[in-house]
């Protein structure tokens, strides 16, 4: 039997709209970890110690959440896996294809190093890691 590895991201239709569908990729908000996570050792403790760093207000309970999701997100998603997005505001899918690897991107052309909702000439945003995706036609 055949198995297609198909992932979910959900986030808020304002935010993402303009960075998934506009700009053709697939992101995490993953400001916790200020380094390129595809750095960290491939190893779930290593995600949760970072995280920890990272949010040291975070609730013990969930540290494991957000490195997990991180975690997948840079070690287990490929090339060619679908995606799906949850659209809430239109209650619609929409659907995707991973076409690019992980990247951690930051934008060199504003003061804190990433631009608050995207960078034009450097796709790097809030939003970290990402991915390019190619989403179907709606």
């Amino acid at each position: 039997m055949n198995c297609t590895r198909i992932w979910c991201v959900r986030a808020s239709a304002q935010e993402s709209d303009q960075l998934f569908l506009k700009s053709g990729l697939v992101a995490l908000a993953a400001t916790e970890v200020d380094d390129d996570a595809a750095k960290l050792p491939p190893v779930r403790q290593a995600f949760k110690e970072a995280f920890a760093r990272g949010a040291p207000e975070a609730p013990a309970a969930s540290i494991p959440i957000a490195a997990g999701q991180l975690y997948r997100f840079v070690h287990e998603m490929r090339i060619g896996d679908s995606v799906i997005y949850p659209r809430k505001s239109e209650r619609t899918l929409r659907w995707g294809e991973i076409t690019g690897p992980d990247v951690f991107a930051r934008c060199t052309h504003s003061r804190t190093g990433v631009a608050s909702d995207g960078c034009a000439s450097c796709r790097a945003t809030r939003f970290r890691p990402a991915r390019d995706m190619n989403w179907a036609p709606s």
